[in-house]
Protein backbone atom coordinates (compact mmCIF):
# COMPACT_ATOMS: atom_id res chain seq x y z
CA UNK A 1 0.00 0.00 0.00
CA UNK A 2 1.39 3.37 -1.02
CA UNK A 3 1.58 5.81 1.89
CA UNK A 4 1.44 9.44 0.88
CA UNK A 5 2.39 12.54 2.82
CA UNK A 6 -1.28 13.51 2.96
CA UNK A 7 -2.16 10.20 4.58
CA UNK A 8 0.58 10.67 7.17
CA UNK A 9 -0.63 14.20 7.96
CA UNK A 10 -4.23 13.03 8.33
CA UNK A 11 -3.13 10.14 10.56
CA UNK A 12 -1.11 12.51 12.73
CA UNK A 13 -4.07 14.84 13.12
CA UNK A 14 -6.37 11.96 14.08
CA UNK A 15 -3.83 10.72 16.63
CA UNK A 16 -3.54 14.19 18.15
CA UNK A 17 -7.32 14.53 18.33
CA UNK A 18 -7.82 11.11 19.93
CA UNK A 19 -5.03 11.68 22.44
CA UNK A 20 -6.31 15.15 23.31
CA UNK A 21 -9.85 13.84 23.77
CA UNK A 22 -8.58 11.12 26.11
CA UNK A 23 -6.52 13.68 28.02
CA UNK A 24 -9.54 15.98 28.41
CA UNK A 25 -11.67 13.08 29.67
CA UNK A 26 -9.12 12.15 32.33
CA UNK A 27 -8.71 15.77 33.38
CA UNK A 28 -12.47 16.03 33.94
CA UNK A 29 -12.45 12.81 35.97
CA UNK A 30 -9.73 14.13 38.25
CA UNK A 31 -11.34 17.59 38.55
CA UNK A 32 -14.87 16.27 39.27
CA UNK A 33 -13.96 13.03 41.01
CA UNK A 34 -16.60 11.22 38.93
CA UNK A 35 -16.16 8.30 36.56
CA UNK A 36 -19.06 9.37 34.37
CA UNK A 37 -19.42 12.91 33.00
CA UNK A 38 -22.23 12.05 30.59
CA UNK A 39 -24.66 9.14 30.39
CA UNK A 40 -23.07 8.08 27.10
CA UNK A 41 -19.75 7.50 28.90
CA UNK A 42 -21.28 4.50 30.70
CA UNK A 43 -25.04 3.95 30.37
CA UNK A 44 -25.13 0.94 32.71
CA UNK A 45 -23.15 2.74 35.40
CA UNK A 46 -25.29 5.86 35.06
CA UNK A 47 -28.52 3.87 35.39
CA UNK A 48 -27.18 2.02 38.44
CA UNK A 49 -26.18 5.33 40.02
CA UNK A 50 -29.60 6.87 39.40
CA UNK A 51 -31.32 3.82 40.88
CA UNK A 52 -29.16 3.99 43.99
CA UNK A 53 -29.78 7.71 44.39
CA UNK A 54 -33.53 7.13 44.15
CA UNK A 55 -33.31 4.41 46.79
CA UNK A 56 -31.22 6.68 49.02
CA UNK A 57 -33.74 9.52 48.71
CA UNK A 58 -36.66 7.26 49.67
CA UNK A 59 -34.65 5.74 52.52
CA UNK A 60 -33.70 9.18 53.83
CA UNK A 61 -37.37 10.20 53.96
CA UNK A 62 -38.27 7.03 55.90
CA UNK A 63 -35.30 7.53 58.23
CA UNK A 64 -36.32 11.12 58.98
CA UNK A 65 -39.90 10.01 59.70
CA UNK A 66 -38.66 7.23 61.98
CA UNK A 67 -36.32 9.59 63.85
CA UNK A 68 -39.09 12.15 64.40
CA UNK A 69 -41.46 9.37 65.50
CA UNK A 70 -38.91 8.04 67.98
CA UNK A 71 -38.51 11.51 69.50
CA UNK A 72 -42.31 11.76 69.86
CA UNK A 73 -42.49 8.38 71.58
CA UNK A 74 -39.62 9.31 73.91
CA UNK A 75 -41.67 12.36 74.91
CA UNK A 76 -44.61 10.00 75.55
CA UNK A 77 -42.37 7.96 77.80
CA UNK A 78 -41.30 10.99 79.81
CA UNK A 79 -44.85 12.28 80.24
CA UNK A 80 -46.27 8.92 81.26
CA UNK A 81 -43.41 8.41 83.71
CA UNK A 82 -44.29 11.74 85.32
CA UNK A 83 -47.97 10.75 85.39
CA UNK A 84 -47.13 7.47 87.10
CA UNK A 85 -45.12 9.32 89.74
CA UNK A 86 -48.07 11.64 90.41
CA UNK A 87 -50.53 8.75 90.55
CA UNK A 88 -48.24 6.80 92.89
CA UNK A 89 -47.97 9.78 95.22
CA UNK A 90 -51.76 10.18 95.20
CA UNK A 91 -52.20 6.49 95.95
CA UNK A 92 -49.91 6.82 98.97
CA UNK A 93 -51.87 9.82 100.21
CA UNK A 94 -55.14 7.93 99.88
CA UNK A 95 -53.65 5.03 101.82
CA UNK A 96 -52.72 7.46 104.58
CA UNK A 97 -56.24 8.87 104.51
CA UNK A 98 -57.69 5.42 105.17
CA UNK A 99 -55.83 5.16 108.46
CA UNK A 100 -58.09 5.15 111.52
CA UNK A 101 -55.64 7.40 113.35
CA UNK A 102 -56.42 10.40 111.11
CA UNK A 103 -59.20 12.88 111.75
CA UNK A 104 -61.19 15.17 109.46
CA UNK A 105 -58.59 17.96 109.63
CA UNK A 106 -55.74 15.70 108.57
CA UNK A 107 -57.81 14.25 105.73
CA UNK A 108 -58.64 17.77 104.56
CA UNK A 109 -54.90 18.50 104.32
CA UNK A 110 -54.44 15.35 102.25
CA UNK A 111 -57.31 16.45 99.99
CA UNK A 112 -55.54 19.76 99.37
CA UNK A 113 -52.40 17.94 98.27
CA UNK A 114 -54.35 15.61 95.98
CA UNK A 115 -56.03 18.66 94.45
CA UNK A 116 -52.57 19.99 93.64
CA UNK A 117 -51.61 16.61 92.17
CA UNK A 118 -54.72 16.75 89.98
CA UNK A 119 -53.66 20.11 88.57
CA UNK A 120 -50.16 18.78 87.94
CA UNK A 121 -51.58 15.69 86.23
CA UNK A 122 -53.64 17.82 83.85
CA UNK A 123 -50.51 19.84 83.07
CA UNK A 124 -48.64 16.64 82.22
CA UNK A 125 -51.56 15.45 80.09
CA UNK A 126 -51.22 18.71 78.13
CA UNK A 127 -47.52 18.16 77.47
CA UNK A 128 -46.35 19.43 74.08
CA UNK A 129 -43.43 18.28 71.96
CA UNK A 130 -41.92 20.55 69.32
CA UNK A 131 -45.06 22.66 69.28
CA UNK A 132 -47.48 19.71 69.13
CA UNK A 133 -49.58 18.39 72.02
CA UNK A 134 -48.81 14.73 72.61
CA UNK A 135 -52.15 13.51 73.88
CA UNK A 136 -54.69 15.31 71.72
CA UNK A 137 -55.00 12.81 68.89
CA UNK A 138 -55.04 14.53 65.51
CA UNK A 139 -55.72 17.91 67.13
CA UNK A 140 -52.13 18.65 68.05
CA UNK A 141 -52.39 22.45 68.15
CA UNK A 142 -54.72 22.83 71.13
CA UNK A 143 -54.48 21.62 74.73
CA UNK A 144 -56.45 18.35 74.94
CA UNK A 145 -57.53 18.44 78.62
CA UNK A 146 -59.29 21.22 80.48
CA UNK A 147 -59.51 21.45 84.26
CA UNK A 148 -62.83 23.08 84.98
CA UNK A 149 -63.07 25.70 87.76
CA UNK A 150 -63.83 24.96 90.47
CA UNK A 151 -61.86 21.73 89.74
CA UNK A 152 -64.81 19.40 89.84
CA UNK A 153 -64.15 17.76 86.49
CA UNK A 154 -61.67 17.42 83.65
CA UNK A 155 -62.85 17.72 80.06
CA UNK A 156 -61.01 15.18 77.88
CA UNK A 157 -60.14 15.67 74.19
CA UNK A 158 -62.86 14.93 71.67
CA UNK A 159 -60.42 13.30 69.27
CA UNK A 160 -58.54 10.21 70.39
CA UNK A 161 -57.44 9.19 66.91
CA UNK A 162 -54.34 7.14 66.25
CA UNK A 163 -51.38 8.93 64.64
CA UNK A 164 -49.73 6.33 62.42
CA UNK A 165 -46.58 7.02 60.43
CA UNK A 166 -44.95 5.04 57.65
CA UNK A 167 -41.31 4.25 58.43
CA UNK A 168 -40.71 1.86 55.54
CA UNK A 169 -42.44 0.12 52.65
CA UNK A 170 -45.47 -1.48 54.27
CA UNK A 171 -44.11 -0.73 57.77
CA UNK A 172 -46.00 1.63 60.07
CA UNK A 173 -45.88 2.63 63.72
CA UNK A 174 -48.36 4.35 66.00
CA UNK A 175 -46.65 7.22 67.79
CA UNK A 176 -49.38 8.38 70.18
CA UNK A 177 -51.53 6.80 72.87
CA UNK A 178 -55.27 6.99 73.46
CA UNK A 179 -55.06 9.62 76.18
CA UNK A 180 -58.84 10.03 76.44
CA UNK A 181 -59.14 6.46 77.71
CA UNK A 182 -55.77 6.53 79.45
CA UNK A 183 -56.05 9.59 81.68
CA UNK A 184 -59.79 10.10 82.17
CA UNK A 185 -60.06 7.30 84.73
CA UNK A 186 -57.10 8.73 86.64
CA UNK A 187 -58.61 12.20 86.78
CA UNK A 188 -61.97 10.86 87.95
CA UNK A 189 -60.39 8.75 90.68
CA UNK A 190 -58.29 11.71 91.87
CA UNK A 191 -61.40 13.89 92.10
CA UNK A 192 -63.32 11.14 93.91
CA UNK A 193 -60.45 10.65 96.36
CA UNK A 194 -60.15 14.38 97.01
CA UNK A 195 -63.87 14.75 97.63
CA UNK A 196 -63.95 11.69 99.90
CA UNK A 197 -61.08 13.06 101.97
CA UNK A 198 -62.79 16.44 102.22
CA UNK A 199 -65.99 14.73 103.34
CA UNK A 200 -64.09 12.50 105.78
CA UNK A 201 -65.78 9.53 104.11
CA UNK A 202 -63.48 6.51 104.29
CA UNK A 203 -65.95 4.18 102.56
CA UNK A 204 -65.97 6.28 99.39
CA UNK A 205 -62.23 6.81 99.80
CA UNK A 206 -61.62 3.06 99.77
CA UNK A 207 -63.52 2.74 96.47
CA UNK A 208 -61.57 5.69 95.04
CA UNK A 209 -58.35 3.98 96.05
CA UNK A 210 -59.30 0.88 94.04
CA UNK A 211 -60.13 3.04 91.02
CA UNK A 212 -56.86 4.94 91.43
CA UNK A 213 -54.85 1.70 91.55
CA UNK A 214 -56.61 0.46 88.40
CA UNK A 215 -55.88 3.74 86.61
CA UNK A 216 -52.24 3.52 87.66
CA UNK A 217 -51.99 -0.03 86.28
CA UNK A 218 -53.57 1.13 83.03
CA UNK A 219 -51.01 3.91 82.58
CA UNK A 220 -48.17 1.53 83.43
CA UNK A 221 -49.37 -0.93 80.78
CA UNK A 222 -49.64 1.83 78.20
CA UNK A 223 -46.15 3.00 79.09
CA UNK A 224 -44.81 -0.53 78.61
CA UNK A 225 -46.50 -0.78 75.21
CA UNK A 226 -45.07 2.59 74.17
CA UNK A 227 -41.63 1.45 75.35
CA UNK A 228 -41.85 -1.76 73.32
CA UNK A 229 -42.82 0.21 70.20
CA UNK A 230 -40.00 2.66 70.84
CA UNK A 231 -37.39 -0.09 71.15
CA UNK A 232 -38.58 -1.68 67.92
CA UNK A 233 -38.50 1.69 66.21
CA UNK A 234 -34.97 2.37 67.46
CA UNK A 235 -33.86 -0.96 65.99
CA UNK A 236 -35.47 0.04 62.69
CA UNK A 237 -33.62 3.36 62.76
CA UNK A 238 -30.31 1.58 63.36
CA UNK A 239 -31.04 -0.80 60.50
CA UNK A 240 -31.95 2.04 58.14
CA UNK A 241 -28.78 3.94 59.08
CA UNK A 242 -26.66 0.88 58.25
CA UNK A 243 -28.44 0.43 54.94
CA UNK A 244 -27.92 4.12 54.15
CA UNK A 245 -24.18 3.84 54.82
CA UNK A 246 -23.90 0.68 52.70
CA UNK A 247 -25.76 2.25 49.79
CA UNK A 248 -23.63 5.39 49.95
CA UNK A 249 -20.48 3.27 49.93
CA UNK A 250 -21.79 1.36 46.90
CA UNK A 251 -22.69 4.62 45.15
CA UNK A 252 -19.19 5.92 45.80
CA UNK A 253 -17.74 2.73 44.37
CA UNK A 254 -19.89 3.04 41.24
CA UNK A 255 -19.61 6.77 40.54
CA UNK A 256 -16.45 8.11 42.09
CA UNK A 257 -12.96 7.55 40.68
CA UNK A 258 -9.95 6.15 42.44
CA UNK A 259 -7.99 9.40 42.60
CA UNK A 260 -4.59 7.68 42.82
CA UNK A 261 -5.32 5.60 39.74
CA UNK A 262 -6.92 8.52 37.87
CA UNK A 263 -3.95 10.85 38.51
CA UNK A 264 -1.55 8.12 37.40
CA UNK A 265 -3.51 7.58 34.17
CA UNK A 266 -3.65 11.34 33.62
CA UNK A 267 0.10 11.65 33.88
CA UNK A 268 0.62 8.73 31.49
CA UNK A 269 -1.82 10.31 29.05
CA UNK A 270 -0.05 13.66 29.28
CA UNK A 271 3.21 11.89 28.40
CA UNK A 272 1.50 10.05 25.54
CA UNK A 273 0.02 13.30 24.23
CA UNK A 274 3.41 15.00 24.28
CA UNK A 275 4.82 12.03 22.35
CA UNK A 276 2.05 12.31 19.77
CA UNK A 277 2.71 16.03 19.40
CA UNK A 278 6.44 15.44 18.89
CA UNK A 279 5.85 12.67 16.37
CA UNK A 280 3.29 14.74 14.50
CA UNK A 281 5.65 17.72 14.44
CA UNK A 282 8.31 15.60 12.76
CA UNK A 283 5.84 14.21 10.26
CA UNK A 284 4.51 17.64 9.39
CA UNK A 285 8.05 18.98 9.00
CA UNK A 286 9.18 16.15 6.67
CA UNK A 287 9.75 17.57 3.13
CA UNK A 288 7.75 16.05 0.31
CA UNK A 289 9.32 14.47 -2.80
CA UNK A 290 8.37 17.54 -4.80
CA UNK A 291 10.14 19.76 -2.33
CA UNK A 292 13.30 17.55 -2.51
CA UNK A 293 13.39 17.61 -6.35
CA UNK A 294 12.80 21.35 -6.48
CA UNK A 295 15.61 22.07 -3.99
Amino acid sequence: MRVTSQMMVESAIRSMGTSLERLSYLQKQVAQGKKIQEVSDGPATAVAGLSLRSTLTAGKAFLETATVSAAWMEANETAMSQMIDLATRANNLVSQGLSDTLGAQQRHALATEISALLESAVTVANTSHQGNFLFGGFKTQSAPFTLNEPPDSVTPPLDGGAIVREIGPGQTVRVNVDARALFSDLFESLIDARDALDADNTTTLAAARQDLAAALDQISESRSLNGARLRELERSVERMERIDLDLRALLTQIEEVDMTEAISLLRLQETAYQAVLETSRRILNTPSLFEVISA
